[in-house]
């Protein structure tokens, strides 16, 4: 949980009270490589923040598989329905 603190407050401007607020208010939760956050139709309005390994948006067109964006770790991304909006500096 840390480093979630870390970086909050070097990445994204936080001072150390609002980030710990903000830390008291996050699950921790851990996908497998494959693994599904939001599939296609779902609405989803989490914010995430990556800790540690890359997030792929994508989706299978005519059997193809298409990429989108990818975030890796530090982002904070917000999924709405193909595109993700991330924040960082």
């Amino acid at each position: 949980m840390k480093a979630f603190i870390e970086i909050l407050r070097e990445k994204y401007g936080l001072a150390q009270p609002e980030a710990e607020k903000l830390l008291e208010q996050m699950e921790l939760l851990t996908y497998r490589k494959g693994e599904h956050i939001v599939r296609e139709g779902e609405r989803n309005s989490s914010f995430y923040l990556v800790v540690d390994g890359i997030w792929r948006g994508h989706y299978l067109r005519d059997g193809v598989d298409v990429s989108l964006w990818f975030a890796f770790q530090g982002v904070l991304c917000r999924f709405t329905r193909l595109t993700a909006s991330w924040f960082g500096r």
